[in-house]
């Protein structure tokens, strides 16, 4: 499968719906930008132009992991008051009463860090001429998140926004943390390699994309997103199984780096399934011998 998130997301959900008894197992080639999943596979943050048949060794030599997949069911709400903090530039938007895509397989997030993605998004399908490295992608979200470093669009969602998990009310916690940003990882990759939940336990369950548990993490502004590239860490709320998140007013969302503006929804996440994914070895078997293109050595 292509490492860009939705192709690989889509193969998946095929999978799902033919039943297989025995489902296959997928491997991710990593062409998109971020790469996350193809990262914690040990896929690598980009394809490097490695031989075909070198990735096809590798991937006869993986090792199976499961992957658990998120269900995102939206129920519509009526808008309370007007758009989002400072949102001069998206009331002419009109919101989506639901999601394109309905499974995340590596994060779910709103706030900041799904608006500075639809930006990069709208830019891309304006002008898909100019998006043709991975440089020059990078260069176009991080000009987005510095530009909110000044404009701070998403301020105030812990103003419109309530956070339910596993029973537990965490909407005054993102409140006193002034949360721009809730992020819900399967993974421990976000935003092209980091990790906003961190490495240490601290008392709470390791990180597993197979445990039917999501980290909570919730991001401040733009400048807190950039840390995250150099080690820093989020505000950890919790890890839970399932999670409702009641959004009073509209707000950008992201499923896996796709980005859409949403309406007022509560937004239910619980575990759908696991699928069977390979993890690229640390060495391979070499390719069998064959006589017949095998190098002549002279006794």
């Amino acid at each position: 499968s292509s490492g860009i998130n939705a192709e690989y997301g889509w193969v998946l959900s095929h999978i799902d719906k033919l039943n297989f008894i025995h489902a296959p197992p997928v491997a991710i080639l990593p062409l998109g930008t971020g790469n996350d999943l193809a990262r914690v596979l040990n896929w690598g943050p980009g394809y490097a132009g490695e031989p075909i048949d070198k990735l096809l060794y590798h991937v006869a030599d993986g090792v199976i992991h499961s992957l658990d997949r998120w269900h995102i069911d939206i129920e519509e709400l009526e808008e309370e008051g007007e758009g989002t903090s400072k949102g001069d530039d998206v009331e002419t938007e009109v919101p989506l009463k639901e999601l394109p895509i309905d499974i995340f397989n590596n994060y779910f997030s709103i706030g900041l860090d799904a608006y500075i993605q639809y930006q990069f998004h709208t830019g891309r399908e304006a002008k898909p001429e100019k998006f043709n490295s991975r440089a020059y992608n990078k260069f176009v979200y991080f000009k987005g998140a510095f530009v909110d470093t000044f404009e701070q669009k998403y301020k105030d969602l812990s103003r419109f926004v309530e956070l339910i998990c596993d029973g537990k009310d965490y909407t005054e916690k993102i409140r006193e943390e002034k949360i721009h940003c809730i992020v819900f990882l399967n993974i421990r990759s976000y935003g092209a390699g980091t990790n906003p939940w961190g490495s240490h336990n601290s008392g709470m369950r390791p990180q597993a994309m197979d445990d039917g548990y999501v980290e909570v993490v919730g991001l401040f502004g733009a400048p807190s997103m950039g840390a995250l590239q150099v080690g820093v860490t989020g505000v950890r709320i919790c890890q839970c199984k399932k999670a409702n998140i009641i959004t009073r007013k509209a707000v950008h969302c992201q499923v896996d780096g796709e980005p859409s503006y949403l309406g007022p929804s509560v937004i239910k996440l619980t575990r759908q399934c696991q699928s069977l994914m390979i993890m690229k070895g640390k060495s391979i078997r070499g390719p069998p011998y064959n006589p017949d293109t095998a190098p002549y050595q002279p006794l």
